[in-house]
């Protein structure tokens, strides 16, 4: 399980996220939507531990995110990715959904 507690990332002045908080729960496909510069790609470097977060916290099974959990993400076979929109604008949040069930 991933959760995120007030998450926070800013780039200078820029807000790239900004007090999120979610639970992902392991074994389900969970899709990110939204517009260019919402954050998503943010979120996910943050998620796998390449970017780490201005403010709040990331836990992954109950414990905060570290470095080395990038490692534990492969061994048990976690999948995050990124979607360009502009390779999938026509895709709905659905078919993006099957189309990681299928590559899972």
């Amino acid at each position: 399980m991933l959760e995120c507690i007030a998450l926070g990332r800013r780039y200078g002045r820029k807000t790239a996220v900004s007090d999120l908080n979610l639970m992902l729960d392991a074994g389900k496909i969970h899709v990110l939507l939204g517009e260019n510069g919402s954050g998503k790609t943010t979120f996910l470097k943050m998620a796998t531990g390449l970017l780490r977060p201005s403010r709040g916290q990331i836990l992954f099974q109950g414990h905060p995110l570290s470095w080395r959990d990038r490692a534990l993400f492969l061994k048990e076979g976690h999948l995050l990715c990124d979607v360009d929109p502009e390779d999938e604008r026509e895709r709905t949040g659905r078919s993006i959904a099957e189309l990681y069930r299928k590559i899972m």
